[in-house]
């Protein structure tokens, strides 16, 4: 099937009823494909962000945080797609789904050991589309039973720093910039899976409607959650858990 063909089938996916606002970040350098994923994902309630290149893709990547991506193979520039997908699965635990347009062995070999969620052949018809991005993200979801990870570490570690960048001049993150790594909360070890995904969030986007809606929970769960938190880290409120978070305690 033509991409156009392609295209021409999204619009009998664009009355079905929106089921979720997961971002997808589509990396892909020919401008038709990715309008088309880009169309059908929206048909679906996804919120996709189409990125042209390697440099374009980790610039979104820092901007936003995405459910997963669609990453071309072929990609062309100074990194290949195989390479960008390394790079957002290893810094920012973002579930890969490949697609190509041909298979190559090779090229195959390579992707298999970063651990993509699946694959896609060009040309892409909707359902199969539509098929490997529920998959991969219900993999992730599935995911969340695990114990925290120095990835989850490095993660959490990452965003403090951008929140500390934001108040770079303030005593806070003075102090801040000299806490490292190992030096995290003692505690935070003992979070569950979910209590540590919640703390995540908050820490990305401190709002409980928001986390509530990300996670497919209701506001008073979250805030269960939140109250096991504050419990077992020992402290009284989200401004305190940033505060201890950032080292201020």
């Amino acid at each position: 099937m033509t991409p156009r063909a392609v295209a021409a089938r999204c619009d009998d996916y664009a009355n079905r009823p929106v089921t979720t606002d997961q971002r997808i970040l589509i990396v892909e350098d020919d401008p038709e494909v990715a309008s088309t994923m880009a169309r059908l994902l929206s048909s679906r309630g996804y919120r996709p962000t189409i990125a042209a290149s390697a440099v374009d893709a980790l610039r979104q990547t820092r901007r936003e945080s995405f459910a997963m991506a669609l990453v071309d193979v072929s990609l062309g520039g100074d990194l290949d797609g195989v390479e960008v997908a390394e790079w957002l699965s290893r810094l920012y635990d973002i579930p890969i789904v490949f697609a190509t347009s041909a298979v190559d062995e090779d090229v195959l070999l390579r992707a298999s050991r970063i651990g993509p969620s699946g694959y896609l052949v060009k040309p892409i018809e909707p359902p199969q589309l539509y098929s490997a991005v529920v998959l991969a993200i219900a993999r992730t979801d599935a995911a969340a039973t695990d114990a925290p990870t120095t990835r989850d570490l490095v993660y959490l570690q990452r965003k403090l720093d951008q929140i500390r960048n934001v108040v770079d001049e303030t005593r806070l993150a003075r102090r801040a910039r000299a806490r490292s790594l190992d030096r995290l909360p003692s505690g935070i070890e003992e979070l569950s899976a979910r209590e540590w995904q919640i703390m995540r969030d908050l820490v990305e986007t401190p709002n409980v409607e928001a986390i509530a809606t990300r996670r497919h929970l209701s506001v008073h769960t979250v805030q269960n959650h939140l109250k096991a938190v504050f419990r077992k880290l020992e402290v009284h409120s989200t401004a305190e858990l940033l505060s201890l978070l950032l080292g201020d305690r």
